[in-house]
Protein backbone atom coordinates (compact mmCIF):
# COMPACT_ATOMS: atom_id res chain seq x y z
CA UNK A 1 0.00 0.00 0.00
CA UNK A 2 1.65 3.44 -1.09
CA UNK A 3 1.63 6.55 1.04
CA UNK A 4 -0.79 8.01 -0.22
CA UNK A 5 -3.64 5.77 0.46
CA UNK A 6 -2.42 4.95 4.23
CA UNK A 7 -2.93 8.40 5.15
CA UNK A 8 -6.51 8.40 3.25
CA UNK A 9 -7.87 5.85 5.39
CA UNK A 10 -5.91 6.82 8.62
CA UNK A 11 -7.93 10.57 7.63
CA UNK A 12 -11.01 9.06 6.92
CA UNK A 13 -10.88 7.06 9.85
CA UNK A 14 -9.73 10.26 12.18
CA UNK A 15 -12.54 12.22 10.40
CA UNK A 16 -15.49 9.06 11.71
CA UNK A 17 -14.19 9.11 15.59
CA UNK A 18 -13.80 12.00 15.88
CA UNK A 19 -17.38 13.41 14.76
CA UNK A 20 -19.01 10.09 16.55
CA UNK A 21 -17.27 11.07 19.78
CA UNK A 22 -18.41 14.84 19.70
CA UNK A 23 -21.92 13.75 19.27
CA UNK A 24 -22.26 11.74 21.78
CA UNK A 25 -20.77 13.67 24.56
CA UNK A 26 -23.39 15.93 26.41
CA UNK A 27 -22.29 20.07 27.42
CA UNK A 28 -19.62 20.24 28.85
CA UNK A 29 -18.27 23.78 29.67
CA UNK A 30 -14.67 23.09 29.78
CA UNK A 31 -14.27 20.53 26.98
CA UNK A 32 -16.40 22.68 24.14
CA UNK A 33 -18.61 19.65 23.08
CA UNK A 34 -22.11 19.59 23.20
CA UNK A 35 -25.13 17.37 22.24
CA UNK A 36 -26.10 14.19 22.65
CA UNK A 37 -28.78 12.11 23.73
CA UNK A 38 -31.00 13.34 27.26
CA UNK A 39 -31.98 10.26 28.94
CA UNK A 40 -33.43 11.47 32.13
CA UNK A 41 -36.98 13.22 32.72
CA UNK A 42 -35.98 16.45 33.15
CA UNK A 43 -32.62 18.84 33.02
CA UNK A 44 -30.82 21.77 32.15
CA UNK A 45 -29.06 22.51 28.12
CA UNK A 46 -26.79 25.44 27.39
CA UNK A 47 -24.61 26.19 24.83
CA UNK A 48 -20.93 25.56 25.70
CA UNK A 49 -19.56 28.14 28.16
CA UNK A 50 -22.82 29.35 29.38
CA UNK A 51 -23.14 31.66 31.10
CA UNK A 52 -19.64 32.91 32.20
CA UNK A 53 -17.77 32.31 28.58
CA UNK A 54 -19.26 33.07 24.69
CA UNK A 55 -19.57 30.00 23.16
CA UNK A 56 -17.29 28.76 20.17
CA UNK A 57 -17.55 29.97 16.69
CA UNK A 58 -18.27 26.89 14.05
CA UNK A 59 -20.48 24.99 16.63
CA UNK A 60 -22.99 22.56 15.68
CA UNK A 61 -24.36 21.08 18.81
CA UNK A 62 -27.48 18.76 18.58
CA UNK A 63 -29.43 17.26 21.88
CA UNK A 64 -32.17 14.79 21.06
CA UNK A 65 -35.12 13.69 23.71
CA UNK A 66 -37.22 10.53 23.56
CA UNK A 67 -40.19 9.54 25.59
CA UNK A 68 -42.61 7.18 25.73
CA UNK A 69 -45.81 8.17 23.15
CA UNK A 70 -48.16 9.23 25.93
CA UNK A 71 -45.82 11.17 27.11
CA UNK A 72 -45.24 15.39 26.08
CA UNK A 73 -41.69 17.22 26.22
CA UNK A 74 -41.92 20.56 27.50
CA UNK A 75 -38.59 22.93 27.03
CA UNK A 76 -38.20 26.24 28.46
CA UNK A 77 -35.31 28.69 27.25
CA UNK A 78 -34.73 30.72 29.72
CA UNK A 79 -31.93 32.67 28.72
CA UNK A 80 -31.00 33.48 25.29
CA UNK A 81 -28.16 35.97 23.74
CA UNK A 82 -27.00 34.82 20.67
CA UNK A 83 -25.53 36.70 17.32
CA UNK A 84 -28.86 38.59 16.78
CA UNK A 85 -29.88 38.93 12.72
CA UNK A 86 -32.65 39.58 10.78
CA UNK A 87 -33.81 35.63 9.72
CA UNK A 88 -31.44 34.25 12.64
CA UNK A 89 -28.76 33.78 9.38
CA UNK A 90 -25.95 33.21 11.79
CA UNK A 91 -26.75 31.62 15.06
CA UNK A 92 -29.62 30.19 16.18
CA UNK A 93 -31.69 27.92 18.06
CA UNK A 94 -34.16 25.54 16.33
CA UNK A 95 -36.18 22.90 17.75
CA UNK A 96 -38.03 20.04 15.67
CA UNK A 97 -41.24 18.23 16.69
CA UNK A 98 -39.13 14.69 15.78
CA UNK A 99 -35.71 12.77 15.88
CA UNK A 100 -33.92 15.17 13.32
CA UNK A 101 -33.81 18.42 11.55
CA UNK A 102 -36.50 16.45 8.92
CA UNK A 103 -38.87 16.32 11.22
CA UNK A 104 -41.17 20.17 11.47
CA UNK A 105 -39.35 23.13 13.17
CA UNK A 106 -41.22 24.46 15.48
CA UNK A 107 -38.54 27.11 17.39
CA UNK A 108 -36.11 29.37 15.12
CA UNK A 109 -34.69 31.69 17.23
CA UNK A 110 -31.04 33.91 17.64
CA UNK A 111 -32.83 37.39 19.19
CA UNK A 112 -32.70 38.12 23.03
CA UNK A 113 -36.16 36.94 24.30
CA UNK A 114 -38.07 36.08 27.65
CA UNK A 115 -38.92 32.63 28.17
CA UNK A 116 -39.82 30.68 25.48
CA UNK A 117 -41.87 28.08 26.23
CA UNK A 118 -42.33 24.95 23.23
CA UNK A 119 -44.18 21.49 23.59
CA UNK A 120 -43.63 17.98 21.80
CA UNK A 121 -45.19 15.15 21.96
CA UNK A 122 -42.83 12.15 22.21
CA UNK A 123 -39.53 13.02 20.52
CA UNK A 124 -37.73 16.52 20.53
CA UNK A 125 -34.66 17.87 18.24
CA UNK A 126 -32.73 20.53 19.46
CA UNK A 127 -29.90 21.92 17.18
CA UNK A 128 -27.89 24.73 18.41
CA UNK A 129 -25.42 26.40 15.62
CA UNK A 130 -22.84 29.33 15.26
CA UNK A 131 -21.04 30.56 12.55
CA UNK A 132 -16.86 31.75 12.06
CA UNK A 133 -17.29 34.70 13.67
CA UNK A 134 -19.43 36.95 16.51
CA UNK A 135 -20.52 34.77 19.78
CA UNK A 136 -22.19 35.53 22.61
CA UNK A 137 -23.13 34.61 25.99
CA UNK A 138 -25.28 31.41 24.35
CA UNK A 139 -28.32 29.96 26.08
CA UNK A 140 -29.84 27.74 28.75
CA UNK A 141 -33.04 25.84 28.46
CA UNK A 142 -35.09 23.48 30.50
CA UNK A 143 -36.92 20.48 29.46
CA UNK A 144 -39.33 17.68 31.73
CA UNK A 145 -40.63 14.98 29.77
CA UNK A 146 -44.38 14.41 32.08
CA UNK A 147 -47.42 11.90 30.93
CA UNK A 148 -50.21 13.86 28.89
CA UNK A 149 -53.54 14.16 30.29
CA UNK A 150 -56.40 12.02 28.71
Amino acid sequence: MNRWNQWTRMSIFMVITCTSHAFAQSTSPTSGLCGGKLRASSGTITSPGYPTAAYSHSLTCAWTIEATPNQIITLRVTDLALESTQNCLYDFLDVYNGTSSNATRILHVCNSVSTITTVTKSKMYILFRSDESVSRKGFSATYEITNAEE
